[in-house]
């Protein structure tokens, strides 16, 4: 079913992954809903299903509005240190696609973490990655020369 008023987090990110790996759209109604209750449980969200969540709506062409946006930059920011490099290039990629430049500290906080993780960069990660990054800096954001280079090497 659709969450409704009492989903949590993990439903919410599960319901729209799920929609977005099926082709489905979501209606108006669903998205209300569901943008409003992932804004008020963001705080619950894991690094995983952030990077999901933003993915999807990007596969979608559903660019969130700007509370739950703001929400699930706050919450990736704040999660940062636990984000595996699946998670990393999803979120990234998925703010490139919709072209949500991402706020400072979310950026230098990813860009971190995918430096301090590069070594687990799988190919496919690695490509998305350094896709986003080159759109974004087609967006106006600069990434992290560091960063590009230690996925040349990658």
């Amino acid at each position: 079913g659709t969450p409704g008023p009492t989903a949590t987090a993990s439903e919410i990110a599960n319901f729209v992954v799920g929609q977005a790996e099926m082709g489905i759209s979501l209606d108006a109604g669903v998205l209300e809903v569901m943008q409003g209750r992932a804004t008020a449980t963001a705080g619950d969200f894991t690094p995983q299903e952030v990077g999901a969540l933003v993915w999807a709506l990007a596969i979608m062409h559903v660019k969130p509005d700007a509370g739950l946006m703001e929400a699930l930059q706050g919450r990736a920011t704040a999660t940062a240190g636990d984000f595996k490099p699946p998670n990393v290039a999803n979120l990234m990629w998925g703010l490139a696609w919709m072209s949500v430049t991402p706020d400072a500290g979310l950026l230098a906080a990813m860009q971190r973490r995918a430096k301090a993780t590069v070594g687990d960069f799988e190919p496919r990660y690695v490509t998305k990655l350094v896709w986003a990054l080159a759109r974004m800096g087609i967006i106006g954001v600069k990434p992290d020369a560091g960063l590009l280079e230690a996925m040349q090497r990658r």
